[in-house]
């Protein structure tokens, strides 16, 4: 995922946070290198990877403003309460994220003015969730488009059907209409450009997602299918149901699960002010929750030399334990859907 800082001679603006401790202490030590006045952090929708950052940065920023729209406000609120969602952030990440986490305060207007030029934010409606935003910077002809635009990795549709679908469609035409030369995503393939063919192969996945789920019945089939669906295949993606079972074709959606990375990009228009990307790629999806809540994967924790273990292993069998291994930060939730038929008779660790 994406963290953008336009700035100008003297004053910064952050769109979207990153997510653990460590990521927002780099992330803020990378803003600090820029030398200018951290101003606000706007937040583009309300999914918590993309504020729940706030807390630690106000740590280090002081009391700076965070800002939302009204609907990206009721989302962000509702998932710092809920604790269903609550809980699934603090058990993926425990002890690396706020036990209590700031939400943005809502924003009223829909400009934010920076050193005398102005940056819009559209209530653009359904991207990867309802209620979406974007920020448009005219003066650098720049669009962060938060999780409306993705970017050479598969896109999250877990919340969206044919029709909402359709509607993400037609938004991200509402995004080239703007003819941006800069386009920035909210999830990226580590070193994609910010290219605006982002928009156009974020349509195209969409489209084709949408008519692979009217044509296969189960996710390994929807799975094999979509591996097609971006332009450079480096990602896996997950379901959530269980493999074999027929696929529910009205909520039908593929979480994102992108392998770790960093990244930094240098971006600066002609205008008064400029704009910079953070990346930290991650496969840390909330609504993967859909899956994870209902586990059969007991999660422990242990410490050794402080550093804090994530693992899961099953009961006892005679025979030899089946250890699997997993490049992504979530080992334990890339084998979320074959653990429970595998511990039937193997003994499991991740």
């Amino acid at each position: 995922m994406s963290a953008t800082l336009i700035h100008g001679q003297e004053e910064a603006v952050l769109v979207d946070t990153l997510v653990t401790f460590d990521q927002v202490d780099a992330l803020a030590a990378w803003i600090d290198g820029f030398g200018k006045r951290l101003v606000g952090i706007y937040v583009t929708h309300g999914h918590s990877d993309h504020w729940i950052g706030l807390s630690r940065l106000r740590e280090r920023f002081g009391d700076v403003p965070g800002w939302a729209r009204p609907k990206v406000f009721e989302r962000a609120v509702f998932e710092a309460t809920n604790p269903g969602l609550s809980g699934y952030w603090q058990g993926v990440f425990p002890g690396e994220i706020p036990e209590k986490p700031e939400t943005p305060d809502r924003l009223e207007t829909t400009s934010i003015e920076l050193e005398g030029s102005e940056i819009t934010v559209i209530d653009i409606g359904q991207g990867d969730t309802e209620h979406s935003t974007i920020v448009h910077a005219p003066s650098i002809h720049a669009v962060v488009g938060g999780d409306v635009v993705y970017n050479e990795v598969h896109m999250m549709t877990a919340e969206t059907d044919t029709r909402s679908r359709q509607e993400w469609i037609d938004n991200l035409n509402q995004i080239a209409s703007l003819d941006p030369q800069i386009v920035v995503s909210g999830h990226h393939r580590v070193g994609a450009p910010n290219d605006p063919k982002s928009i156009g192969e974020s349509q195209q996945y969409l489209r084709d997602f949408s008519r692979v789920v009217e044509t296969e019945e189960t996710v390994e089939d929807i799975v094999k299918r979509c591996w097609s669906c971006i332009p450079i295949a480096t990602t896996l993606a997950s379901c959530g149901t269980a493999p074999g079972k027929p696929f529910k074709k009205r909520r039908a959606g593929l979480r994102p699960a992108v392998r770790p990375g960093t990244g930094q990009v240098i971006a600066t228009g002609t205008g008064k002010l400029a704009l910079e990307l953070r990346s930290r790629e991650d496969s840390h999806d909330p609504e993967r929750r859909h899956t994870f809540m209902t586990s059969e994967t007991t999660m422990q924790t242990r410490k050794a030399d402080g550093l804090a273990i994530r693992y899961a292993e099953t009961d006892a069998h005679d025979e030899p334990t089946l250890l699997l291994l997993s490049p992504w930060p979530e080992s334990i939730y890339a084998w979320e859907q074959l653990w429970p038929h595998r511990q039937r008779g193997d003994r499991l660790s991740a």
